[in-house]
């Protein structure tokens, strides 16, 4: 995959600097999908994206991570009335 990325992108890093936030919002609400092929790619993006990135861009994805998780476990729960 990353060789195709390579392909299709110019400069790749350029890139998800310019839509980092874009693509972690969108990988964050993956990693709560009900599919375990999305949830497994979306933590295994996240993984690849912060890595060489700034304390505070990391802080503030774990801030909406945390955000999103528990958003997740209440609606499983209100689903199944527990």
């Amino acid at each position: 995959m990353a060789h195709i990325w390579k392909l299709i992108v110019a400069d790749p890093k350029k890139t998800i600097d310019e839509h980092y936030d874009l693509i972690v919002e969108d990988l964050l609400v993956q990693s709560g999908s009900r599919l375990w092929r999305s949830r497994e790619a979306s933590c295994l993006a996240l993984a690849d994206i912060i890595q060489g990135r700034r304390y505070g861009q990391v802080v503030n994805l774990v801030a909406n991570f945390d955000f999103f998780l528990k958003k997740n476990l209440c609606n499983y729960f209100v689903l199944h009335k527990l």
